[in-house]
């Protein structure tokens, strides 16, 4: 806030954003109630490195599939003659804050949900969780679609009126994410991480391909429009994946 008030180079950003994070880490060493202890085991390392690499390869293919419909918006629609990528843009961007929400719900319930995965409350809580999820997200969907007009107005400004479609739409998807928020959580719980990777594939292949046949007929219609039918795909992936894994549910 002090740098943009006081026309400070982007580098000052930058750099706030930096000591903004290592003060989050430090305030975080501070909260441990021992002390960390660091000794050199190998064979811990290679068992963490097998049960972290599927985190690894989905978060790959989670930023891919999120973010490549504005790669090829820019290829068919040439930013510098046309506006498209800027007002899908513009509400993409507040869809990425709004996707955040579920990320802390979802954190919240991590350590509760992993604390009770062998005991019979595990079903319950995760049950009550999941219902909790859909409400908010109707919820979400609603509130999107009424006050996106004026979301956009007081972010953007008016000039970016265009956005406020793509924005409606992609409320639908801050909807759903609440959903796949905590589906998520629950895989992670259950150690079924490894089944995130073949539904990152199939989420990107069919964002990449959709994307290409129809941006170039619908624009950022499309665009939006896809990544709902993307996070649909993933959803009912990991509904399936909980199922599967529904045997840990003592």
């Amino acid at each position: 806030l002090f740098g943009v008030t006081q026309g400070l180079p982007f580098l000052f950003i930058v750099t706030a954003y930096v000591i903004g994070s290592l003060s989050t880490l430090l305030s975080g060493l501070l909260m441990l109630r021992e002390k960390l202890r660091f000794r050199l085991a190998f064979s811990e390392y290679r068992k963490l490195l097998v049960h972290s690499l599927p985190f690894f390869f989905s978060s790959v293919l989670a930023v891919l599939y999120w973010r490549v419909d504005t790669i090829i918006l820019s290829f068919f629609k040439n930013p510098q003659t046309l506006p498209d990528v800027g007002i899908y843009t513009a509400s993409y961007r507040i869809f990425e804050v709004f996707v955040l929400f579920g990320t802390f719900f979802a954190n919240a319930l991590l350590p509760i949900l992993a604390r009770r995965v062998h005991n019979r409350d595990f079903t319950r809580i995760s049950l009550e969780a999941f219902i909790l999820s859909i409400v908010g997200g109707v919820l979400a969907i609603l509130l999107v679609y009424f006050l996106a007009k004026d979301i956009i107005f007081i972010i953007a400004g008016e000039t970016f009126a265009e956005a406020i479609l793509p924005l409606r739409i992609l409320g639908i998807a801050f909807g759903l994410s609440l959903i796949i928020n905590l589906l998520y959580t629950i895989i992670v719980v259950c150690n079924k991480q490894a089944y995130l990777i073949p539904v990152g594939v199939v989420a990107l292949l069919f964002n990449v391909i959709a994307n290409i046949l129809f941006i170039p007929r619908f624009s950022y219609i499309a665009s939006a429009t896809i990544t709902v039918l993307t996070s649909l795909i993933i959803m009912i992936s990991y509904c399936g994946i909980v199922l599967m894994a529904r045997k840990r549910f003592v």
